[in-house]
């Protein structure tokens, strides 16, 4: 074996980088980010930005289409979130004060008493921002927001905030590849590690 074949074999960022272009190349990671998109909008605790930007970094080309899907899902997942809310909140509420992080009674009325004072404006920061979404669209729902303004103020939130990564990436992708070099692949999932840390700090 010939000492290059060696040391391309046994060079993990070359494996890594290999190994995370095949997942954006393959419909598998534009699912993966739809789903996430979709269930950390009413109930689950990592965001989708976690699959967002590796998708982005390794295929930059596709920014924006990967941006649009993250927000319609999140939407939609959204609307499920106030689905809940709106219908399901008595028997669901000890399981979610429970089990989703975020939420507790404390929490619930804050966040009740935004709605009264704030309406749409609310849902968009909470949409935008690291805050914990869902807590909002569950809310949404159970304090009877009209869904119109919902749906409004979600879209642009979560547009505005999906869009803006897949601009900064792909803007700055030749200018990332060129400072990491072969450290690109470990970058991209230090920076998914990161926001997961972020959100765990948070709960």
């Amino acid at each position: 074996m010939s000492g290059d074949a060696y040391c391309v074999n046994t060079n993990p960022s070359l494996s890594l980088s290999k190994r995370l272009e095949a997942f954006a190349y393959s419909p598998w990671g534009f699912a993966m980010m739809l789903v996430v998109s979709f269930i950390e909008a009413s109930f689950f605790l990592i965001p989708p930005e976690v699959l967002l930007i590796p998708l982005v970094l390794f295929r930059p080309s596709r920014a924006y289409t990967y941006a649009i899907g993250c927000t319609l899902a999140s939407v939609s997942g959204a609307l499920l979130g106030y689905a809940i809310g709106a219908w399901a909140w008595d028997a669901v509420a000890p399981w979610f004060f429970e089990s989703v992080p975020g939420f507790s009674p404390a929490r619930y009325e804050q966040v009740r008493g935004l709605f009264a004072e704030y309406g749409p404006l609310i849902v968009f920061v909470a949409a935008f921002s690291p805050i914990p979404y869902k807590v909002f669209t569950v809310v949404g729902g159970a304090a009877s927001m009209a869904l119109p303004p919902f749906i409004i103020a979600s879209l642009i939130g979560r547009g505005t905030r999906y869009l803006l990564i897949a601009w900064l990436l792909k803007r700055y992708d030749d200018r990332i590849r060129e400072f990491l070099g072969p450290r690109f692949a470990w970058f991209a999932l230090a920076i998914s590690a990161a926001l997961v840390g972020v959100v765990l700090c948070m709960r």
